[in-house]
């Protein structure tokens, strides 16, 4: 009865959570519905293709949820039958307990056994409980139509929709026939106007025609007229003949068919061109590549020869020319610095003529010392101007060879 009692509380809830996963499948199901008949006439095939995927995930996902809803119960009603079974038993062997049989000796089990009559009187009150028995098998039996009614209302449901769909698509239909006639007898209208304008436009050009030409009764030459032939003369007013386009037509579909081929002639050689182009360029990449190779390979070929070892990348090294020791550059000698520039007086040779009696000392203006007087003044002797003039000639004497 526990057993039962657990499977049909199983059952209940996953008859619950079924339904409201159903309940939420269904809205979303109607609402992908809803997008397609909205957007009916889209083209775009991964949207259709998208749209039909999840409706199938959907389908699919349903099915699941119903096959292991049938299952739990299964289950449950294989649990209330047999517990059914078991209280049956149950109650036929506490009625005929007398004719039960003996129970075995203690020896047999090993066990200590209880009163038998103790035992199948709890067994009896336990199973002839009216408020144990009818509350799980009604509940079993509640779980069962409850499950029937649900996917009864469930299939209604998807019925009634499935009916609304297809009504509405079949209301989209008729307005879709109902709109195509109307266009369609509209279009006709049209043609049917601009027929009868065309027609109208050609008589009135007929009628205007026919007022415009001239009476065929008057003969400005006075000439007999032909009045058999329609009062025309031979060889006026006759009818122009017919003019041959298919010649014209041959001519421009000539015209381009030979535009077309020398267009095809040339994008080939331009294409031609370009191919020579891209091999060219292959074949000088590639010859630059030979050309690095086999120099890289004269490299190693030479260091082997000279005995280099390779490097840490395995690319050959090449010994740096040793650079030609250039003789050391002299220093330039430093210049001698200018001498101080010295005034040296010589003095005057000793002369016969009389000298002053005061000293003849001169300064470096040339005037003797002591004398207050200018050079140029009229007071000073003819002895002193001749001896400034000896001293200065000396003093540039002098200079000329302190600068040389």
């Amino acid at each position: 009865a526990a057993a039962a009692e657990a499977a049909a509380a199983e059952a209940e809830a996953a008859t619950k959570k079924a339904a409201e996963d159903d309940l939420r499948d269904r809205r979303m199901l109607e609402r992908i519905q809803a997008d397609g008949e909205q957007f009916a006439s889209d083209k775009d095939n991964d949207t259709a293709r998208a749209r039909e995927k999840m409706m199938q995930s959907l389908r699919a996902r349903r099915e699941q949820r119903q096959r292991v809803l049938d299952d739990k119960r299964q289950a449950a009603e294989a649990a209330a039958d047999a517990a059914t079974a078991a209280a049956n038993a149950a109650a036929a062997d506490a009625e005929g307990t007398e004719a039960a049989a003996p129970l075995p000796q203690e020896e047999d089990f090993g066990l200590e056994l209880v009163d038998n009559d103790a035992l199948v009187d709890m067994q009896v009150s336990v199973l002839k409980d009216e408020a144990s028995v009818p509350d799980w098998m009604n509940a079993a039996r509640a779980l069962r139509e409850e499950s029937m009614s649900q996917s009864t209302r469930l299939d209604d449901l998807q019925s009634s929709r499935r009916l609304k769909v297809q009504d509405r698509i079949g209301k989209r239909l008729k307005e879709r026939d109902a709109d195509r006639a109307m266009r369609r007898a509209e279009e006709e209208a049209r043609r049917k106007e601009e027929a009868a304008k065309e027609a109208a436009a050609k008589q009135a050009a007929a009628e205007a025609d026919a007022d415009a030409a001239p009476d065929s009764t008057f003969d400005p030459l006075g000439e007999p007229m032909d009045v058999a032939g329609g009062g025309r003369r031979a060889g006026l007013l006759e009818p122009l003949p017919p003019i041959d386009f298919s010649e014209a037509a041959k001519n421009i579909n000539r015209a381009h068919q030979e535009e077309k081929q020398k267009l095809d002639l040339v994008m080939k050689m331009e294409q031609a061109r370009h191919k020579q182009q891209l091999r060219d360029k292959l074949q000088r990449s590639r010859r630059r590549r030979e050309a690095q190779r086999a120099k890289a390979l004269r490299l190693q070929q030479e260091n082997a020869a000279n005995g280099e070892t390779m490097g840490g990348d395995g690319k050959a090294r090449l010994k740096p020319k040793p650079k030609p020791k250039s003789e050391p550059k002299p220093k330039p000698k430093p210049e001698p610095e200018p001498k101080p520039l010295t005034l040296t007086l010589i003095p005057p040779k000793p002369s016969t003529e009389r000298r002053p009696s005061r000293s003849c000392r001169l300064d470096s203006r040339g005037r003797r010392a002591g004398s207050s007087a200018a050079p140029g003044s009229a007071a000073a002797p003819s002895s002193s101007v001749s001896v400034s003039a000896r001293a200065l000639g000396l003093a540039g004497l002098g200079l000329g060879f302190g600068l040389a």
